[in-house]
């Protein structure tokens, strides 16, 4: 039985026993169904090696795509005249291509303020949809 990636149960039999395995959200636990008084926890090695996953690139790439960017206003200056004076087109042209406020300026500062946000839902909607 399994309910998206988040839950699982499966039931299996072997010579000794009757277990039933279940996962939930990352938590894993193997249950003797006809141990005596005891419930008797054998670990998942023990019946079966399985390799571990670790994060996908594409997890990863969703998990960073899950951000949301509110605020972005990015101010530079690099001290050198000239070069600031040719940075200037290729700012402006990636300003106006991404629609955000990336400018370099000519008298000596540098601001960058970036407001981001996330919410449990959409890293949980990343993770397992991919």
């Amino acid at each position: 039985m399994r309910f998206h990636k988040v839950a699982r149960a499966k039931i299996y039999a072997t010579h000794e026993s009757v277990y039933i395995e279940l996962q939930i959200a990352g938590w894993h636990k193997v249950i003797d169904l006809l141990a005596s008084k005891k419930k008797q926890v054998i670990k998942k090695e023990k019946l079966e090696k399985k390799k571990k996953r670790g994060f996908s690139i594409s997890k990863v790439r969703a998990l960073i795509a899950s951000f949301k960017l509110l605020k972005c206003y990015i101010s530079l200056d690099t001290g050198d005249m000239a070069l600031n004076g040719i940075l200037y087109p290729w700012f402006l042209w990636i300003s106006s291509l991404t629609r955000k406020n990336i400018r370099i300026n000519f008298y000596n500062e540098n601001e960058v303020v970036l407001k981001i946000e996330n919410n449990f839902f959409r890293v949980l909607r990343a993770y397992i949809t991919y």
